[in-house]
Formats: structure tokens, C-alpha cells, sequence
């Protein structure tokens, strides 16, 4: 009779366990470099045609919008993507390229699978792509959010989202009108909006960061290592640091452009496909809880307490001022000083 007893007692206990570990989340190693996890967007898109798609279709059908980054290197998006990605609501893959991959593969051809499609395998492909990158190391800096929902969700998901601002800003400065189609065309297969989130820093430290990272891979040393040049080295920054500076006052300029065509419902933007939502970075780092709480308000999501506290705990104390670093051409200087003065939201940067 104990026998018996000992054993209904195991085997209850075993159950319990396996129910457990079917229900927990399989433990992610932390990723340390973002390129396993990026550009996969073309590849997770057409998994999300398979049977599965069924159940993507059904996670999508509380979707309120699709968030987009349109932005600039070095700016400090990442950060934000990863914040975002962390709320209970949300999935916002890093790098996976999905409103590129869209723009190349679909938004010139007629779709001719069944309405909703793209919409389901775009919360596919951003699930996967949240999933890989959710904990990640890049640049020496720690993405990871303990505690919150970083490559998972709870339902009901609102929002889905990929932060690739580079890639979407360097399309809108090759090819304004092409760019502006392509994602009123991604606003229609998704059928939700799409939420610009447009995060910027000064102008002069995405410039003068960009240009040290350059000439540190160039010279084969550490980025925080680039100190006590010689003349004929300075000379090869101050190139990469125009170099930096003409690539960005293109981008900037194309952005304030759309930016401009949206926030003012310009006649182009007037069907209302696309909002936006400026992020500056250096506020961000003085008052990450209030400039999260404004983003979560702008997207019309709650934004608990806890989630709030817990996510702005990995932004940085204080911004980095890179532009004094570097040394500054004079043309290169002028040039985005002008972009800075003629450009609204460039001027809140610049603290």
C-alpha cells in the first residue's frame, strides 16, 4: 500500500513537471553579435505561409498598427527597439529588414494570396525575429531586459514591429517617392497604420560616432581605443567624419521631408496610412520613464509601472558627446549645422 501511495505521489509530481516545462520559455542564449539574428526577414516571412499560418493569422486579429523605425545610425534606436519589445503587448524584431524586404519582394507585384496574408506572416516574422535577437549583447552593450517579455507577448498583441531605422532612412534618401509607396502599400497589406518612430540624437555625435567606428574597423583597434592620433591620422578621421557627415545630412533631409509630409497631412500623406512619433535621445537618457510613457501614450497602449521601471533600467546615466572626439572640416561642419537649423526636430537635439 505505501507503494502504492509512493507511486501516485511520483508519477503526480512528474506530471506537474512536464506540464511546467511545456508551458515555460525556452531558455535563449545570449546572443553577442546582432548579424545571427538580422536580415532574416525574407526567410521567416515565407515560413509564415506554411500551416502555421492559420494561427499567425488569429494572433494579427487585434494588430493596431505596425511600427516602423526610420532613423539613423549610431542614434540610439536600438535601445528603444528593445525597450519596446519588452512590453507584454508588443514584438519588435532588431535588424530583420521586414519593410525592406517588402519593398523588394512584394509592394511592385500584385498579391494575389487571400486578403490578410501578408498581415499574419508579418506577425510570423516579427515573432521569430523578436524571439532571436531577444537577448543580445552588441557594441558592449546589454539589451537584455530581465523580467519582461522581450521575444514573447501577451495576448491580446497590439502592435508588431521591426527596428531597422538606418535601412529605412538610407531607402527615403535614394528613392523619396518609391520609399513613400512602398510603405503606403505596406500600410494596405497589413492593413493597419504604420507608426513611424523616428528616433533621433545630435546630429554632430551620430556623425562623429559613425565616422570613429569607421576609422577603428579601418585601423584595426577598439572604438573606445581611438585616442592619441598622429597628424596623418587625424587627417583619415576628419575623412570619415565628412564622409559620416554628407551620408547623414542626405538621410536627415529626406526624413524631415516625410516627417513634414505626415505631421502636416500634406496632400501625399493626407489618406492618413502612417503616424509619427519623435523620440529625442539626449531627453530619453534624462527622463527614460517619461519619454516611454509619452511613446506608449502616442501609440495608445498602456504602460504599467513596473514595465516602465523595469525597462528603462538599462538606459545609459548620460548621453556620449562623440563630436568632441573627432576633428570637424569646416564644410562638413556647416553642413549639418544648417540641416540642424532648418529642421525642427534636429534642434531639439542638440543638448
Amino acid at each position: 500500500q505505501m507503494v502504492a501511495v509512493f507511486e501516485f505521489f511520483f508519477f503526480l509530481l512528474a506530471s506537474l513537471l512536464l506540464a511546467a516545462c511545456a508551458n515555460a520559455r525556452p531558455a535563449a542564449p545570449i546572443i553577442t553579435s546582432a548579424h545571427n539574428c538580422v536580415d532574416k526577414s525574407g526567410e521567416l516571412v515565407r515560413e509564415g505561409s506554411d500551416s502555421s499560418q492559420a494561427r499567425w493569422a488569429a494572433h494579427a486579429k487585434d494588430l493596431r498598427g505596425l511600427i516602423v523605425f526610420v532613423g539613423y545610425p549610431r542614434s540610439g534606436h536600438s535601445i528603444v527597439g528593445a525597450i519596446l519589445d519588452a512590453h507584454p503587448h508588443m514584438l519588435v524584431a532588431h535588424e530583420m529588414g521586414l519593410y525592406e524586404h517588402y519593398c523588394d519582394t512584394y509592394a511592385a507585384a500584385p498579391d494575389t494570396r487571400v486578403p490578410g496574408w501578408w498581415r499574419g506572416a508579418a506577425v510570423h516574422a516579427v515573432a521569430a525575429g523578436s524571439q532571436q535577437c531577444a537577448e543580445r549583447v552588441q557594441s558592449g552593450y546589454n539589451y537584455t531586459i530581465p523580467g519582461l517579455w522581450q521575444g514573447r507577448f501577451e495576448a491580446p498583441l497590439l502592435f508588431v514591429g521591426d527596428k531597422k531605422g538606418g535601412g529605412a532612412s538610407q531607402r527615403l534618401a535614394d528613392s523619396y517617392d518609391t520609399s513613400l509607396e512602398c510603405m503606403r502599400a505596406l500600410a494596405r497589406a497589413v492593413n493597419a497604420p504604420i507608426y513611424i518612430v523616428h528616433v533621433v540624437r545630435n546630429l554632430f555625435d551620430i556623425a562623429a560616432t559613425i565616422a570613429l567606428r569607421a576609422f577603428a574597423q579601418r585601423a584595426g583597434v577598439a572604438y573606445h581605443n581611438v585616442t592619441s592620433l598622429t597628424d596623418e591620422q587625424l587627417v583619415v578621421l576628419a575623412q570619415h567624419v565628412d564622409a559620416a557627415a554628407s551620408n547623414l545630412s542626405d538621410r536627415a533631409a529626406a526624413v524631415g521631408r516625410l516627417r513634414s509630409c505626415i505631421v502636416a497631412g500634406e496632400p501625399a500623406c493626407a489618406d492618413g496610412f502612417a503616424r509619427w512619433i519623435d523620440i529625442v535621445h539626449e531627453a530619453f537618457v534624462r527622463d527614460p520613464r517619461q519619454v516611454l510613457r509619452d511613446t506608449c501614450a502616442s501609440l495608445g497602449i498602456t504602460c504599467p509601472d513596473d514595465y516602465v521601471a523595469r525597462a528603462t533600467a538599462i538606459v545609459m546615466e548620460t548621453p556620449s558627446h562623440t563630436s568632441r572626439r573627432v576633428p570637424w572640416p569646416a564644410h562638413a561642419r556647416a553642413r549639418l549645422q544648417q540641416l540642424m537649423d532648418q529642421q525642427p526636430w534636429a534642434q531639439t537635439a542638440q543638448g
